[in-house]
This record gives structure tokens, sequence and C-alpha cells, in this order.
């Protein structure tokens, strides 16, 4: 039996049919068409006959396979990745370090041409001037033998190593 409550909001105590018919009365006064839901439900799933032992096991056995032959695959993608991106780090480290080299050089040319232009003679700009062909001589030496450093490494020329990309 269940109490309820009453359009007159009394409590009353009905048997489970009626409650059942009056709660799907409240459902089609509502809109909801009960039978039309019911039939829309899909049927239960019938179960598969399961396989037999043997069958999953093998099937069980093909697929850890599979995915340690993937897993090692996977495994080898990364470690090609890794070398390349290594040797790319080695290239651009040297790179770096000529412009570097190659910057400083043109910064010392320049700080002297600068000087030279600024002091027309006498003086401390006769000193300045001094300074400014030492810093040019150095700058000029640096820069053969930077030079010579990038024709022995003929990195100046080279391109970066290829990066791989990584496959889905």
């Amino acid at each position: 039996m269940d109490d309820t409550i009453n359009n007159n909001g009394e409590a009353t105590t009905d048997t489970t049919a009626a409650s059942a018919k009056r709660k799907a009365e409240d459902n089609l006064a509502a809109g909801y068409d009960v039978a039309a839901v019911s039939a829309a439900a899909p049927p239960p799933l019938a179960k598969k006959p399961k396989p037999s032992t043997e069958e999953e096991e093998a099937k069980r056995n093909a697929r850890l396979e599979s995915n340690r032959k993937a897993a090692r695959e996977s495994r080898r993608r990364k470690k090609v990745l890794v070398e390349e991106l290594q040797r790319s780090v080695i290239f651009f480290t040297r790179a770096n370090a000529q412009l570097k080299q190659k910057n400083e050089g043109l910064e010392a040319m320049l700080f002297a041409a600068r000087n030279q232009i600024e002091g027309g003679g006498g003086g401390i700009a006769a000193a300045a001037g001094h300074q400014a062909s030492v810093a040019m001589t150095t700058a000029m030496g640096m820069q053969e033998s930077a030079a010579a450093a990038s024709s022995s490494d003929d990195t100046s020329d080279q391109k970066p190593p290829a990066v791989p990309q990584a496959a889905p």
C-alpha cells in the first residue's frame, strides 16, 4: 500500500495497482507517452556464446604480441627522434657561437669607424683612433680565425640536420 496525497491535500492509502494507474495517468496528462517510450526502447542484447578458452588464450596472446611489437617500434622511433634533436642542438650551438664571434668583430669595427669619424685629429681622439685600429685589427683577426674554423667545420654552408616528425 502507498500513502499519497490527493488533490485536496488529504493523505490516502492506495493499492499498488491503483497507484500505478494514477502515475500512468499523470504521465499521460503531463505529455509523456509511456507506450511510445517503452516501444522505442531497444530490445535487450542477446548474449554471444563464450568462445572456448583456447580461442580466448590465442586471441589474448596475439593481442599481447601485437602490443609488444608496437611498443618496440614506438621506442625505436623515439630514440631516432632524440638522436636527431641532439645533432640539431650541436649544429645550432656551433652556428650560434660563430655568429656571436662575428657579431663581436663587427661591433669592434663599428666602434673603430665611429671613433675615426668623431675624432678628426689630436690628443684624445688620436688615442681613441689607436684603440680603434687595435680593435679593428683584433676583429679582423677574429673574422679570419672564424672563417678558418668554419671552413674546417663546414658548418656555415651546412644545413641543419633534418628532424623527423613523430609518427602518430
